[in-house]
C-alpha cells in the first residue's frame, strides 16, 4: 500500500505541479490533411509516457488497441480491440477504457477514461478526442477537447484539467499486428 501511494502521489505531484496561476497557452497542432490511411501501427513517445496504438479495419470501420507505459510510474497495460484493459497499478486494481463513438473516413472521436480504484490514493483520468491523419499520412494526432484528472490522496480528490494536449504518433508498420518488442521503444 505504501508503494501505491508512493507511485500516485508521484503521478500527482507531476500533473499537478503543472498547475497554478491561470496562464494562456498556444498548442500547435498539425493539421488535418486526410492523406495516407487509418491501418498500421502507431508510436507516441515522450519524457512521460511511451504509448503504441493498433488501427486495423473491420468491415471498413476503425478499431484500436492501445499499450500505454508511464515513465513517471510503474503503471502499464494493454486493451484488447474494444479498448478495455485491467490491471495492477502498484498492487492497486487499474481500469482503462477507449470508447470510439465516431469512426469516420478522415477522423475517429470518442473517449478516453483512465482509472486506478482505491477511495484514498486512487486517480480518475477522464476526457474526450479526436483522432486524424496529418502530413502525408504517416502520422496521426490524437487532440484532447477535454482531459480532466482526479487524484485523491488520503480520501481528499484534487481536479485538475490537463486539456489542452495533443499528441503526434508516427506510423512505424503499416502492419496493425506489430508487436510491441518489435517497435523502437
Amino acid at each position: 500500500m505504501l508503494a501505491a501511494a508512493l507511485s500516485i502521489a508521484a503521478l500527482a505531484g507531476a500533473a499537478l505541479a503543472q498547475t497554478g496561476p491561470a496562464r494562456t497557452q498556444a498548442v500547435y497542432l498539425p493539421e488535418d490533411t486526410g492523406a495516407g490511411d487509418w491501418p498500421g501501427t502507431y508510436l507516441y513517445i515522450s519524457r512521460d509516457v511511451k504509448v503504441a496504438m493498433w488501427i486495423r479495419l473491420r468491415d471498413g470501420i476503425p478499431e484500436i488497441k492501445v499499450r500505454y507505459l508511464s515513465m513517471q510510474a510503474p503503471e502499464t497495460f494493454e486493451t484488447d480491440w474494444k479498448g478495455d484493459a485491467s490491471y495492477t497499478f502498484s498492487g492497486l486494481p487499474g481500469t482503462f477504457a477507449l470508447r470510439l463513438q465516431k469512426r469516420g473516413e478522415r477522423t475517429i472521436e470518442g473517449t478516453w477514461r483512465r482509472e486506478v480504484a482505491d477511495p484514498r490514493m486512487g486517480l480518475l483520468e477522464e476526457g474526450t478526442f479526436s483522432l486524424y491523419r496529418t502530413g502525408n499520412g504517416r502520422a496521426i494526432v490524437m487532440k484532447f477537447d477535454k482531459l480532466d484528472l482526479e487524484i485523491r490522496d488520503r480520501g481528499i480528490p484534487r481536479r485538475v484539467s490537463l486539456a489542452p494536449v495533443g499528441w503526434t504518433f508516427w506510423k512505424y508498420s503499416k502492419r496493425s499486428d506489430a508487436l510491441w518488442d518489435e517497435l523502437p521503444i
